[in-house]
């Protein structure tokens, strides 16, 4: 009975070893776990709504544009440059029409006087915006006055044994071309009507 008693014993003690042991090494799971979880943790960062932060790669960024001192003197450079080069077209365009000018004329109406055509000389001087000289031609002769309508652009009047009225501008240099009223034509009670071009 005694030996009976002895197993029993022997055998609850291993019993109670083994719970202990289990319970040891279920703490220890526990343990290790956990530590293995809040190293999880705070090594993965997380947004406010509780997803995990993913990154992404960095957006290109447009290159900027600077601009130093230099670059915007030399801008400023070329932009008076060019208002200079414009201002002397300008002012070349501008012909001063003072000089001894010869060129052809043609009469294109009225019908009974068109096709007619003739020379023209003129020794004229210009002062500012006014002409002055003379003029003469196959049909009249006479004075020159008048004015300049634009930059390329003048109206002589001729009188003298006719009156002519020449309208034209400048086309180079040293060239005019343009319309003219003159003289009436004969046998009828029109103006003749007609082109002229010359030159210096």
């Amino acid at each position: 009975m005694e030996k009976i008693n002895n197993e029993v014993q022997t055998k609850n003690n291993q019993v109670h070893r083994l719970v202990i042991f289990g319970v040891a090494v279920l703490i220890g799971l526990l343990i290790v776990g956990g530590g293995l979880y809040y190293i999880f943790k705070i090594s993965s960062p997380v947004q406010p709504d509780g997803q995990p932060v993913v990154s992404t790669p960095a957006q290109a960024q447009p290159d900027s544009i600077s601009v130093t001192g230099d670059s915007l003197s030399e801008s400023t450079s070329t932009q008076s440059a060019m208002a200079n080069d414009i201002a002397s077209s300008s002012e070349q365009s501008a012909q001063d029409l003072t000089g001894k000018w010869a060129g052809k004329y043609k009469i294109t109406a009225p019908k009974e006087c068109a096709g007619v055509a003739g020379s023209w000389t003129a020794d004229v001087n210009q002062s500012g915006d006014s002409f002055s000289g003379s003029y003469k031609s196959d049909v009249v002769k006479g004075v020159v006055s008048g004015n300049s309508s634009g930059a390329n652009d003048f109206n002589w009047t001729v009188t003298g044994n006719g009156i002519i009225q020449l309208k034209g501008n400048v086309t180079s240099q040293n060239a005019v071309a343009g319309n003219f009223t003159g003289p009436i034509c004969p046998s009828t009670s029109q103006k003749t009507i007609g082109t002229f071009s010359g030159g210096r």
